[in-house]
């Protein structure tokens, strides 16, 4: 209790006067008050005897009941101030802090009250609440897994993280490393443990950092994460922000989107005001209140105000006695922060005259420390969650209800290409024109409307070919909705890419001409060319996934650990191995086994490729045993071979070549430039040369020669030139054949060729004569005796008429004989008219020629599918007529049975053909009387008539022609038959066509 009395009391009575704090004395029983200060007058807009005539409960906005109700919670907290609202005169409200205590004045008690406006504190208070609640909000409805790092353990995550770690509980959560909560060991073979120190080591030191991580949920299953840690400032200490997002399903082609999680920080809220009155002459502390020594000790009054107020040795540099002595009675306010209590004071300094009448200084320091760190810490706080937000890679924006721009980071300014001052206030529609009749804005709706939340991934146009991908998490908040976007075009880009990139890779191994394929560490397959597949005759075997063991189970121990070493980054080659089929037949390999790597850089698997060189190899000994096989041409060639260089130097010739030129020896020739041995230059030999040297063109060219001894001769001479890879002749390869001889053969046989065509011009005209004159005599023969028989018919005897019979006959007979030959014999020199005959089509017609010649004989005509081949139609047509009426007309007992048929074959397995080509194999099968064996090669020679006496009609050169026929296609016609089994006659004609 304070007592007031004699000479102290006017001491307090000027403290309680001139005093900057609102200050009352009440008298507790009544509530009246007894007595207020000139601040309280100001304070309260009431003049000082206005407020004494006034209750307490006039300013206090509580009733009685309330008011005691505050009384025993400060009495129950052991507290000597409270917290009420005081009426101004002029109606405002206002928030007040009071601090109360007990004064005697002439032995009655009265209560001494402080009244401190906390409104604005209380106000700052509400805004940090307001600050904190929104981003609390934001942290924990945020999809994204949200943490914070201090001392490299878990001091807190949000939802997300823990539904991310299988709904783990926070409290298990909160205190856990990185490591606790991780396999082992990271996919790169470090320690979990280890790594993380590192991470967080390295974000301490350089502030940011991003990168994968393998975390595993409660139940052991793993997934992946990317993690973006961030080092950020909480009161001066520095701890991690963390955020990260499963990138299981889509690990390197899809962000999750993160929300920075919002940290909160606790804001002292105790006010102590400090009194002190000093000789600003001496610094001489006169007298300290009770606040005052709490702060800084008992035993302070008589001590030096800066050693035991500033903890300094002189005074301090920022002391106000100048001032306030310079500004005598008047008040002079400031701030400063003392490091020795480490608190922020409001100060009102004056100069007050002490009852000695000394000048003294008086200083009322209000403990502004809370105020100032909450002051501090709202900055800090907004600072922090704004730099974290406008640093992240995603945007961050929250829309009112009546489609204003709220808050938007820097992100969404760049996503919309424009400012944050350009967004903020304005509306949707204002800021994006248009933007109200497009798709998002229908699902905005849906959210601000109907509380709907969406993700959706959504294109976003500029302009014309001017567009960019975002994918959108849309959630409904208190203020209207939230909208975190994140741009995907990268990713887009990089799934296009990645499915471009895929489809080349599998197109490039599907069709590699050589074998291919691609392993994973464990040697399963991952990808295989078509070569690979067919090269290994695994055609309809699936291959992906499965081991290579499994596939080749009987792997050798050496190419076993060529494998091994290729998953520790060996490279392996064989450039030519030779191996062995079942059957012991050799085949060669050009085979590698490489590694292949991951993007960091981390071995993969491996990629094993074999080619097949058997061709090449067999063309290199091909082309070695053809080296040997020229060298003994070269040597034993009829044909005289030399080489020379490209300056016409004779290097190298065989003997062949000596005995044409007359030369013994190789040293004579050897040396002989042909470009200037006078011999060549006069019989044009050596520009014959020079061309081909000059053009690079291969020459071929007739010419004479003066041998020695003066012997003519005629000399064919091939010319070779022998280049390099660029085209340039280095060498001519010259072949040589004596013709002489030839060219008098050829005379000769031009001079048979004119006798052959005097021959055949007479052959015509004997046709000709044959034709007409011969057969004149047989037709008058004929007729003649024809015309004796019906004029003696009477007169003439049984004999007589048979012999004119026989003559008759003979001569009709001699008549298709010869009509017969001229046939066969125009076969030689009549020209053909090569079409394409349909031979379906050419049966009908020889069926329609024998119509009744069939129907006579009840022939069973049998003729299957026949093919179009390239003949004279009229040639045809009488090789198939003649050998079905030779099958008809050489019958048995039995109904004649003909089949016909065709079918391709390879004519070098054709009896006689001997050429190696594919032919029509047409057969013509009967059930008649059959052939002898020895008879069936006779039968087509002209004239020849194996049973004349059977009585068959027939001149015995129809199966000749057929012959004729058939071999002026290049085929053949045989006969396959047995005595009373039938026949078979096959003829052969050239499937392509041939003039």
């Amino acid at each position: 209790m304070i007592e007031i009395n004699t000479q102290p009391a006017e001491l307090y009575k000027s403290l309680f006067e001139n005093s900057y704090s609102v200050m009352l004395i009440i008298d507790p029983e009544t509530g009246q008050i007894f007595d207020a200060n000139k601040a309280a007058c100001n304070y309260y807009g009431y003049s000082k005897q206005q407020l004494k005539n006034s209750l307490i409960d006039d300013i206090n906005t509580l009733s009685k009941a309330q008011i005691q109700e505050e009384l025993r919670k400060a009495e129950r907290d052991d507290r000597n101030y409270f917290n009420f609202t005081h009426r101004l005169a002029n109606g405002e409200i206002r928030d007040v802090e009071v601090f109360t205590g007990p004064l005697d004045i002439a032995g009655k008690t009265y209560l001494y009250s402080i009244i401190h406006d906390i409104s604005d504190r209380r106000k700052v208070r509400e805004a940090l609440e307001q600050s904190e609640n929104r981003f609390r909000r934001l942290f924990e409805e945020s999809s994204d897994a949200i943490a914070f790092i201090e001392d490299g353990v878990f001091s807190d995550c949000n939802t997300a993280l823990l539904e991310h770690l299988g709904s783990m509980e926070r409290s298990d959560f909160i205190g856990k490393t990185p490591a606790d909560l991780s396999p082992e060991y990271q996919p790169d073979g470090k320690k979990s443990s280890t790594k993380a120190a590192e991470i967080i080591k390295n974000v301490m030191k350089h502030g940011n950092t991003r990168f994968e991580w393998l975390h595993h949920r409660q139940n052991g299953e793993e997934f992946y994460v990317d993690v973006n840690l961030t080092r950020v400032y909480e009161h001066e200490k520095q701890i991690i922000h963390c955020i990260w997002r499963d990138i299981t399903e889509q690990k390197k082609l899809e962000e999750q989107l993160t929300n920075e999680r919002e940290q909160l920080t606790s804001i002292f809220d105790s006010i102590d005001e400090v009194v002190y009155i000093s000789d600003p002459i001496t610094y001489e502390i006169l007298y300290v209140n009770k606040p005052t020594k709490k702060l800084f000790g008992a035993k302070i009054v008589g001590e030096k105000c800066y050693e035991k107020l500033q903890g300094k040795q002189s005074p301090c540099d920022f002391c106000t006695n100048a001032i306030i002595l310079n500004k005598k009675y008047q008040p002079y306010k400031w701030e400063y922060y003392n490091p020795t209590i480490d608190r922020y004071f409001s100060v009102t300094d004056r100069i007050i005259k002490w009852p000695d009448g000394r000048d003294l200084r008086f200083e009322l320091a209000v403990d502004v420390t809370e105020l100032k760190n909450a002051q501090l810490a709202l900055h800090q706080n907004e600072e922090r969650y704004r730099t974290t937000l406008d640093h992240m890679i995603e945007g961050f924006q929250i829309i009112g209800f009546d489609w204003r721009y709220l808050y938007a980071n820097d992100m969404v300014a760049k996503h919309g290409r424009t400012t944050k001052e350009k967004l903020l206030g304005r509306t949707m529609m204002e800021a994006y024109p248009g933007i109200d009749q497009t798709p998002l804005f229908s699902t905005l709706r849906d959210c601000m409307e109907k509380r709907i939340p969406a993700r959706i991934e959504n294109e976003f146009a500029y302009g014309e070919n001017d567009s960019a991908w975002f994918q959108l998490s849309i959630q409904p908040a208190p203020e209207g909705i939230f909208i975190m976007s994140m741009d995907i075009g990268e990713r887009k880009q990089t799934e296009k890419a990645l499915y471009e990139s895929e489809e080349r890779l599998r197109h490039f191994f599907k069709y590699a001409p050589a074998a291919m394929a691609m392993f994973d560490e464990n040697l399963r397959f991952l990808a295989v060319s078509k070569r690979w597949i067919v090269d290994y005759k695994l055609e309809g075997r699936i291959l992906t996934g499965k081991s290579y063991y499994e596939i080749f189970p009987e792997v050798p121990e050496d190419r076993k650990e060529v494998y091994r070493n290729g998953l520790k980054g060996k490279v392996t080659k064989n450039e030519e191995e030779e191996c062995k089929h079942p059957d012991g037949t050799s085949y060669w390999l050009r085979w590698e086994v490489r590694p292949w790597y991951r993007s960091d850089e981390t071995i993969g698997g491996i990629v094993i490729l074999t080619e097949d060189i058997t061709d090449r190899k067999l063309a290199e000994i091909a082309a070695r045993q053809s080296e040997n096989q020229f060298h003994l041409i070269f040597k034993n060639s009829p044909l005289g071979i030399y080489i020379a260089n490209n300056e016409g130097v004779i290097l190298d010739c065989n003997k062949s070549l000596r005995d044409i030129w007359g030369f013994k020896t190789l040293k004579e020739v050897q040396g002989i430039n042909i470009l200037k041995y006078p011999a060549y230059l006069e019989n044009g030999y050596a520009s014959m040369i020079q061309k081909c040297i000059d053009s690079n063109e291969i020459i071929r060219k007739e010419l004479p020669y003066l041998r020695k001894g003066n012997q003519e001769l005629i000399l064919s001479n091939y010319v070779i030139p022998l280049s390099d890879e660029r085209g340039k002749v280095q060498k001519i390869f010259t072949k040589i054949e004596d013709i002489t001889a030839r060219r008098k053969s050829v005379e000769k046989l031009k001079n048979y060729t004119q006798a052959l065509e005097r021959s055949n011009q007479d052959l015509q005209e004997f046709a000709y004569v044959a034709s007409h004159d011969l057969q004149e005599p047989l037709r008058m023969v004929a007729s003649f005796l024809q015309l004796l028989e019906r004029k003696l018919k009477d007169q003439l005897d049984e004999s007589t008429k048979e012999y004119i019979n026989f003559a008759v006959d003979g001569a009709k007979r001699m008549q298709r004989m010869i009509n017969s030959l001229l046939s066969y014999s125009r076969l030689s020199f009549r020209e053909r008219t090569l079409n394409h005959v349909d031979c379906n089509v050419l049966l009908k017609d020889v069926q329609e020629n024998l119509k009744l010649l069939i129907e006579e004989n009840h022939v069973v005509l049998t003729i299957g599918d026949l093919p179009t081949v390239y003949a004279d139609q009229i040639q045809l047509e009488h090789v198939f007529q003649n050998l079905i009426e030779n099958a008809i007309k050489f019958r048995n007992d039995h109904d004649p049975e003909i089949e016909i048929s065709a079918q391709l074959i390879n004519a070098s397995v054709e009896k006689a053909a001997g050429r190696r080509k594919q032919v029509w194999r047409f057969s013509i099968k009967d059930n008649g009387i059959g052939i002898l064996p020895e008879h069936q090669k006779r039968i087509f020679k002209i004239f020849n008539r194996l049973n004349p006496e059977s009585g068959k009609k027939g001149t015995g050169i129809g199966l000749a022609i057929c012959k004729k026929v058939i071999e002026r296609y290049g085929g053949d016609i045989w006969v396959e038959s047995q005595p009373e089994a039938g026949a078979t006659f096959y003829f052969t004609i050239p499937a392509e066509e041939k003039d």
